[in-house]
């Protein structure tokens, strides 16, 4: 059997309270929901988990606080195979965040840094017989922008591919796009990044220039219940989804085409290819509420 790839994800854990609502409240408003959960979450421990659930052997390199709620985000990545012999415990409280979903599926998150503003680069250099390791490294923009300029440089100096989601989009994190071996964002993140406004496949053709300007290797452009664009140098493409997604919510459906792009790259995918697995993992988990629970396993995608 061919050995499992190694995906180093250095990045954010969260806490999230999911919301589910009939609407957003108005200012000043008291609003009843009509139910609450919880769940593990993080753009860095969500992509984490579904490249784990999908084959990978992922180790997660950040930070949790002293707190339960930090005993319960490690308990949740172990229980999915991800490796977090690199994730620290800091003072203070866990990175928290608040999911507001309403009945068509969006969602409204804001998100609390809390121990994920400790990872540094001092932390990652802890790392780094990890790192050096990594046949893939993926990066998001829930830790300092200043870890992930540093893990950037780290694997350009290694020759290893860097995935990076400039997600939350971040004026200061324009400089790391162009490095990036891939870029995975949505429109509304393209759209910030790019100066132009992007709905579709055929605004992200029209702009294809603009996005380039970014980062001239490789862009995915996300869009939701419209697929995604793969931008490269020869030119675009758009990858449909199949229809059939029941969506329930879609939290973590970036997160998990993300994971689910990187595993497929590792194995042999062509670019096009990837993405069309991965859009399949997304479609899978907006069919349930919640991220690492919803993700598809390998098998799961087999029978899909």
């Amino acid at each position: 059997m061919t050995e499992a790839k190694r995906v180093v994800v250095v990045g954010s854990l969260n806490y999230d309270i999911l919301l589910g609502q009939t609407r957003l409240p108005s200012r000043g408003e008291t609003l009843h929901c009509r139910q609450a959960a919880t769940a593990s979450g993080g753009k860095g421990a969500n992509q984490a988990v579904q490249a784990a659930k999908l084959g990978a052997t992922v180790y997660l390199v950040g930070a949790v606080g002293q707190d339960a709620l930090g005993d319960a985000l490690l308990a949740s990545c172990r229980s999915y195979g991800v490796h977090t012999d690199f994730v620290r415990r800091s003072e203070g409280a866990s990175g928290l965040g608040v999911v507001q979903c309403l009945p068509d599926g969006s969602v409204y998150a804001t998100v609390a840094e809390g121990a994920n503003g400790s990872v540094t680069p001092d932390r990652v250099r802890e790392a780094e017989t990890c790192l050096a390791q990594a046949d893939a490294i993926l990066l998001q923009f829930e830790i300092p922008m200043e870890t992930n300029a540093f893990v950037m440089a780290y694997a350009r100096q290694k020759g290893i591919p860097v995935l990076l989601n400039p997600s939350p989009a971040k004026a200061e994190g324009r400089p790391l796009l162009a490095a990036a071996s891939c870029l995975i964002l949505n429109e509304q993140e393209a759209s910030f990044f790019c100066g132009e406004a992007l709905c579709d496949a055929a605004s992200v053709a029209k702009h294809r220039r603009a996005l380039q300007a970014l980062n001239a290797r490789r862009m995915i452009v996300t869009l939701g219940a419209q697929g995604s664009v793969l931008v490269e140098p020869d030119g675009v493409c758009h990858i449909r989804p199949t229809g059939l997604a029941r969506v329930v919510e879609t939290t973590g459906a970036g997160d998990s085409y993300a994971g689910a792009y990187a595993v497929r790259r590792l194995m042999g995918d062509e670019p096009a290819a990837a993405c069309r697995y991965a859009c399949r993992a997304a479609e899978y988990t907006i069919g349930q509420a919640g991220a690492q629970n919803a993700m598809p396993t390998r098998q799961n995608m087999e029978g899909a």
